[in-house]
């Protein structure tokens, strides 16, 4: 089965936290997207904000990484998944809007990034980490 890349939408301060403790989680913890994904796979962080009830605006790509071998398991009631995370990275969406397939020729770019976590393709995984300072 190829690799598949999966984009969440989450708040810059839980970013941090699963870049720190080697995790990642979607949807806010339900098992939904967690299920899918399978080791090799890739994980982008895109997040809209600093804090999910508010905080500095961000509008960027937080974090990249790539799922570890291991099942899912739960902590604090959330499903998640082992990952290996590259360094930490701040790459702004607005520079990358018409050349990310899943923002390009939409007027209203953020609806496409309503949904808290979908596939994305590998053209546009390697757009974002190609952006990294």
């Amino acid at each position: 089965m190829a690799r598949q890349v999966w984009l969440g939408v989450v708040s810059h301060d839980h970013v941090r936290q699963a870049v720190a403790g080697g995790f990642c989680r979607f949807d806010h913890g339900k098992p939904n997207t967690i299920l899918k994904l399978r080791a090799g796979d890739r994980v982008v962080y895109y997040s809209p904000r600093e804090k999910l009830s508010g905080g500095a605006v961000v509008q960027a790509f937080t974090a990249l990484g790539e799922v570890l071998e291991g099942d899912v398991f739960y902590a604090d009631g959330a499903a998640q998944r082992r990952v290996r995370y590259e360094k930490e990275c701040l790459v702004p969406i607005r520079p990358l809007l018409e050349q990310l397939s899943f923002t390009s020729g939409h007027k209203s770019w953020g609806l496409a990034l309503r949904r808290s976590s979908f596939r994305i393709s590998e053209a546009d995984y390697d757009l974002i980490a190609g952006a990294r300072a």
